[in-house]
């Protein structure tokens, strides 16, 4: 298969159905299945992304995960809560996507997905600045920063995490990780060490 294969894995024919004509319309080489199970008669390490429903006829879609850990997994749910979606990343899925979802955002999240799997990291881009004075890191001297300063006593982690929940609905994930003084694969990375559910950017 190419280096743009993706494997959906999918229930209900008629979503099935559309997101392989939506994906083969971007030239993307697309797998489908109706299970896990019928997937894992496939090659699945071939396959450049596995899209996968959560709750499928036998085996949950993120039994996937398990199965071929090399493959980036974007997990689909009708159960948008953050709860599933926590579940699922930390179960290892590279992403996820509410139902119903809107196209555009999920070609933005594939696109990204196998941008970031498909290339060596040629290393993370200059790292926020120390403050000397209180020993924190603080993204006041980022060019262009000047929204959600840390709160003294507050570690990096809680300021990464206020950070991205409160600027990720009107921010690119472009925009945040150069806030932030990282690549957008340091911050596709720190997303899922600290379990970060994405929420695309509101249209306007």
């Amino acid at each position: 298969m190419s280096s743009q294969s993706i494997l959906i894995v999918e229930d209900e024919s008629v979503i099935r159905a559309s997101l392989r004509k939506f994906l083969e319309g971007h030239n993307y080489m697309v797998g489908v299945a109706g299970s896990v199970e019928e997937a894992s008669e496939q090659d699945l390490a071939n396959y450049s992304l596995i899209i996968t429903d959560i709750r499928l006829p036998g085996a949950d879609g993120v039994d996937i995960i398990k199965m071929v850990p090399s493959v980036p997994v974007l997990v689909m749910t009708s159960y948008a809560g953050l709860r599933s979606a926590v579940d699922a990343m930390k179960q290892g899925a590279a992403e996820y996507i509410a139902k119903p979802f809107d196209f555009d955002e999920l070609l933005d999240t594939i696109k990204e997905l196998l941008s970031i799997h498909s290339t060596t990291d040629s290393g993370e881009a200059r790292p926020m600045q120390q403050d000397k004075g209180s020993g924190m890191k603080t993204g006041a001297e980022l060019p262009g920063h000047e929204v959600n300063q840390p709160i003294a006593g507050m570690s990096m982690d809680d300021y990464f995490v206020r950070f991205v929940l409160e600027n990720q609905g009107t921010m690119t994930e472009t925009e945040i990780a150069r806030r932030l003084g990282m690549s957008r694969k340091g911050l596709w990375q720190k997303r899922k060490k600290l379990n970060i559910p994405r929420q695309h950017p509101r249209k306007t």
